[in-house]
């Protein structure tokens, strides 16, 4: 199921399906907390998305560990501000 949310998620990007990317990326959080997209500009779309909609729980557990599922990714400043702006 994992995998095919990781290949699933970067359609719904495309077609801009942002609701669906959500629910499928918080029911892959709930079954495996491990669960992450494949690419990390997927992750941080996901964790915007969820802050945008409120869901500020799904950006958390989504940027959670971001360096050990990401090592030595140009993303991850980017992610360290979003998770400090989502820690307040």
């Amino acid at each position: 199921a994992d995998r095919v949310a990781q290949e699933l998620l970067p359609m719904l990007h495309a077609g801009n399906r942002n609701s669906e990317a959500l629910q499928i990326a918080k029911g892959r959080l709930q079954a495996n907390e491990r669960f992450r997209p494949v690419a990390s500009e997927s992750l941080l779309r996901l964790a915007e998305l969820a802050r945008d909609a409120g869901d500020r729980p799904l950006a958390r557990a989504l940027l959670r560990d971001f360096d050990r599922h990401y090592p030595d990714d140009p993303s991850a400043l980017r992610a360290q501000r979003l998770a400090q702006e989502l820690a307040r």
